[in-house]
């Protein structure tokens, strides 16, 4: 099943305008999730395989800031792991409870 973010204002974002930008040129991530917490919330959690480098991580800071737009506060986490959920299979998105 492909998720998508329903941001501020009813605007629709495909998991794949948010996944390429994000992945491109950034081999030290082994795992991401997009954790959407409330509609104007959303949350990148980067699991990497190596030390992340400050100036990528700022990087991808500024354009998932960007993807999402105004009215949406982002966050990015750089976690140790990011493992299934309480079906047990991993979500790249996890949606606003109830969406």
């Amino acid at each position: 099943m492909v998720e998508y973010l329903v941001l501020p204002g009813g605007r629709w974002l495909h998991q794949s305008e948010v996944v390429r930008p994000i992945l491109a040129g950034a081999a030290w991530i082994r795992r991401m999730q997009i954790v959407q917490e409330r509609e104007d919330r959303v949350l990148l959690r980067l699991a990497p395989l190596s030390p992340p480098p400050p100036a990528e991580v700022r990087r991808i800071d500024a354009d998932f800031r960007d993807m999402l737009g105004p009215g949406t506060e982002t966050e990015v986490d750089i976690v140790p792991e990011i493992g299934p959920g309480p079906g047990g299979k991993y979500r790249l998105i996890v949606p606003v409870a109830g969406a």
